[in-house]
Order: C-alpha cells, then structure tokens, then sequence
C-alpha cells in the first residue's frame, strides 16, 4: 500500500466536508418536509384465507382435483405435522412447499416438536430440530413458519414438555431469521381452552376464570399468534357464540393474530350437538362477523374434504366424501375476513 501526500489528504478531507454539509441541508429539508406533512394513514394489508392439506386421497388424481378445489377456495394451503419429517425431502411438507410457485398459493407449515399424544419433549433431539426448520426456511423463503401447534393442550399433557418447548422455540425463531430474515415465526394456541373453556364436547367444565392467556407471553420470540377454534365443541349453535368472542384475543395480545383452523361441522355425531349444511354455513358468516375486529394475517378452514376422523370432527369438510359440495363451500369462497 502507498502512502498518500499531505497536500491530496487535506484535498479530500475538504470534499469530505462539502458532501457532509450538503446532506445535512438535504437531510434538515427533508425532516421540515416531513414535520410539516400529515400522516399518513397504515394501509392493513387483506386477510388471507384458504385450506390445509386435506385431499380426498393421495392419489395422482384426487391431489391434483384438491389443488384445483383449494385454488377457489383461498390463496392459502397448509400442512402441519412433526417436524422428523423434515428430514424426509419427499415428505408432505416438502410438496407443499414446491408446488407453491407452480399452484400460485401461499404455503404455512405448522411444526411440531413434542410428541402429540403425550406432549412430551425428546431433549436430545434439540439441535437437529433446529437444524431441520432452518434449512427449510433457507430453501423455500416461506412467509409464515409455525413452530408448535395447540401448544397449551400439549402444556396440559406434559408440563416439562411444554417449558422445554418454549426454549426451543426462541432458539429456532433466531436461526429461522438469519436464514430468512423476512419469514413471520408463529405458535399455535387451542382458543377454546385458552380461554378456560373445557366443557361441552370436551368433557370438562367451562371456567374463564381458569384461562391460560398468561401462556402467550412465553413465547417473546414470536411474530404473530395462531389460533384453532372450534366453536361447536363449547355451543350448540353459532347464534350462541358471544359477541366479544374473538375480540378477547386482543385484550390479551399486542401482536398480529391469525387462525390455522377454523370450523363447523355438516353434522354433529354427539348427542345434544347435532348439526345440519345449513348450521354450518351459518357459522361462516358468524365467524366473520366476530372474528373482522381481530384484523387476523389468514384464516384456514381445516379440511377441503371430508376425512376419516373421529368424532367429534366427523363432517369437518366442505366437500363430502362422494365429492359433492356442501352449501358452505360457496359461503367460505365469496367471504372475506378483513
């Protein structure tokens, strides 16, 4: 490196200055421009809705017909599930992350670590489970990464699980964000018992004085909190729902809401919580109504089509299993949440 002349120092110390002195005149015309200015008002950009992963079958031909379905049905498809199978490249989620450009549709993977039937946490399993979120953050740049679903009903299963969990979550929502820094890192809370709802189909007793709130503040590290709600599993009608039902979330939460699943079923299998198409399209236009104020980023109905599940979410879709449409299916289309 040569060293440089004192007479050519001083020369561009002095041009230095001149650029310096001139972006502060700009930079004061600026502020004075701005003060002066009004404000301008945040433009909430729209609610985005669509379905989960919920094909007839897996077959070549009933997966492309729900890709097709699940295009007139929202710009949103989702998949949630354990996160081993990340570490799989021909799993679901992969699929629905590479068929997302091809489709036009937003993909949102909700992923599990703790064990679902017990709640419990594998310790020794940390660092790959990181491992595995940021590469997929990496390669496909998503807009939303779930990390955890119905995290309270798993806190209600294994405790330690749970608290074990929410130090994993911070650590994951960090490596996410320096593989994409843009993705929106979410968890996902059981909004019925949330709100110290256990009776009806749950079997316990409603008491909103035993809420679980408290739980979402475990979880700093997220950008938005996600909500399942299953209204019918606590009323026998939507008419029944509160008026301030989902306006609650925001006494409580500061940061952005969405819903990975939302829904009423066609029929109801449990005594004394019947239901018909015509209740459950009715729910639609309750939901929306209740749920505008909530200002959520997406809303998801759970299944396209019905699946083989046990009661109480038998009925759960809006296609039925011979492949004719439910009224519904035309409400959830032409609705909009925002």
């Amino acid at each position: 490196m040569h060293r440089r002349g004192r007479g050519f120092a001083l020369v561009e110390l002095l041009l230095v200055l001149l650029v310096l002195g001139a972006l502060i005149v700009v930079g004061m015309r600026m502020f004075h421009k701005k003060a002066a200015s009004p404000a301008v008002p945040q433009v909430r950009t729209q609610t985005l809705k669509g379905v989960s992963l919920s094909p007839r079958s897996f077959s070549a031909a009933d997966f492309n017909a729900f890709l097709d379905e699940a295009a007139k049905s929202g710009s949103v498809v989702t998949w949630a599930g354990n996160w081993t199978q990340l570490q799989n490249p021909g799993s679901a989620p992969f699929t629905v992350a590479k068929l997302a450009k091809a489709r036009g549709y937003q993909p949102i993977l909700i992923i599990g670590a703790n064990d679902q039937a017990s709640g419990n946490l594998d310790s020794s399993a940390k660092q790959a489970f990181i491992t595995a979120v940021r590469a997929f953050a990496a390669d496909y740049k998503p807009a939303y990464l779930g990390l955890g679903n119905e995290v309270n009903r798993l806190r209600a299963k294994s405790p330690a699980g749970y608290a074990e969990f929410t130090g994993w979550f911070g650590d994951a929502a960090a490596a996410i964000k320096q593989a994409s820094p843009a993705t929106k890192v979410f968890t996902t809370f059981q909004y019925e018992q949330l709100n110290g709802l256990n009776g009806g189909l749950f079997g316990g007793q409603n008491d909103p004085a035993a809420n679980q709130w408290q739980l979402v503040s475990d979880f700093p590290a997220a950008d938005l909190i996600a909500f399942t709600t299953y209204p019918y599993i606590i009323y026998h009608d939507p008419s029944e729902i509160p008026a301030d039902y989902y306006a609650r979330a925001s006494q409580h939460i500061t940061k952005p809401l969405a819903f990975t699943e939302i829904g009423w079923p066609s029929q109801g299998e449990a005594a004394g919580y019947e239901s018909t198409p015509a209740i459950q399209t009715a729910f639609i236009g309750r939901f929306a109504e209740l749920a505008r104020s909530a200002q959520a980023q997406f809303v998801v109905w759970p299944f396209l089509y019905d699946q083989a599940l046990p009661v109480p979410f038998v009925g759960l879709g809006l296609i039925d299993a011979s492949n004719n449409p439910k009224p519904a299916l035309a409400i959830w289309q032409s609705t909009k949440f925002e």
